[in-house]
């Protein structure tokens, strides 16, 4: 989970994996099929909601939200 004034889409990459820059959370890493949970205070403002394991943010597995 990123705080950042940019789309999902366009944060800085470097290899496979998007820059961090502003992050607010992490879990650790886990396997298919299975879930976390992760439970953030977000104050106002964008934020982007990436998998930033090898290759999946360059494949599209990032989301924008808006916490007003």
């Amino acid at each position: 989970m990123i705080k950042t004034k940019r789309a999902a889409s366009k944060l800085p990459v470097k290899g496979t994996r998007a820059v961090e820059t502003g992050r607010v959370g992490k879990i650790a890493p886990f396997g298919p099929g299975q879930t976390k949970k992760l439970t953030l205070t977000l104050k106002p403002g964008h934020y982007a909601l990436i998998c930033n394991l090898p290759a999946h943010y360059k494949t599209g597995q990032h989301v924008d939200f808006t916490v007003k």
